[in-house]
């Protein structure tokens, strides 16, 4: 029995583990429920925008749309890059896009689900969150910069050709010189994947992004975008299954 679970059975509350019957959301999945989004008031964003602190209830922040960069408080670095279907956590964040997201009581989870699949969800959402934070800092420790920055573009860009970030903006995010993004930059499109113009980056070649982009998170993005359980092997908190989107 985990720790999480013999606390749990100490205050009477079950294993999340036995939350859910056939019927329900089963919470061994790497997606959240699917109609998650639906059960709080969506608050829009403009790019840029900082993301509000949470409300001092008990529950969970949802991207519903968009791209969102979690940050760390004292320094502002990038801790994550997000998207829709991602539980944002209790972090602050700067939206990379247009977007929006809902915040989702407790008491609103469980009148919705029941308690024991409430407490589930939830605890799934704080343990995805986390996820993703470890995934991106091993993915900075892995790999070169040019191919976390291809990744970063990827999500950026799933839906269009071309994105609206300066190398400043990836220089203080990645916490990098400015001078170590534009190598970056410069060899991402030597290799045809993207074209870097004065405030604004294009995809040149995605096949040739693809390539050139690190795969951290792969198998659970795909798992929060389908609602499917991740393949085999992909678990949550492992180098190659945490991250959120990556593209």
């Amino acid at each position: 029995m985990s720790e999480i679970a013999a606390a749990l059975t100490l205050v009477g509350m079950p294993d999340p583990a036995d939350a859910c019957d056939a019927a329900q959301w089963p919470a061994t999945h790497g997606a959240l429920p699917p109609d998650l989004g639906s059960l709080g008031l969506e608050q829009s964003a403009r790019r840029g925008d900082p993301l509000p602190r949470p409300r001092s209830e008990p529950g969970l922040r949802l991207v519903t749309r968009g791209i969102l960069c979690l940050t760390h408080a004292g320094t502002g670095l990038c801790t994550a890059i997000i998207g829709q279907g991602a539980p944002a956590g209790p972090a602050g964040g700067l939206w990379m896009t247009d977007g929006a997201f809902v915040d989702v009581g407790f008491e609103t989870l469980r009148q919705h689900y029941g308690g024991p699949t409430a407490l589930a969800v939830w605890m799934q959402a704080a343990e995805l969150s986390r996820a993703a934070v470890e995934a991106e800092l091993v993915c900075f420790v892995r790999h070169p910069a040019s191919r976390r920055f291809a990744r970063w573009m990827l999500a950026l860009m799933k839906d269009a050709d071309t994105t609206v970030i300066t190398q400043t903006e990836l220089a203080r995010l990645g916490g990098l010189q400015r001078t170590s993004v534009s190598a970056s930059m410069t060899t991402l499109q030597l290799r045809g994947a993207l074209k870097v113009m004065r405030g604004r980056i294009a995809v040149q070649d995605r096949a040739a992004l693809e390539r050139e982009a690190c795969g951290c998170g792969a198998p659970l993005a795909l798992a929060a975008e389908t609602g499917e359980s991740p393949p085999d092997g992909a678990s949550i908190g492992s180098a190659d299954g945490t991250l959120r989107f990556a593209g």
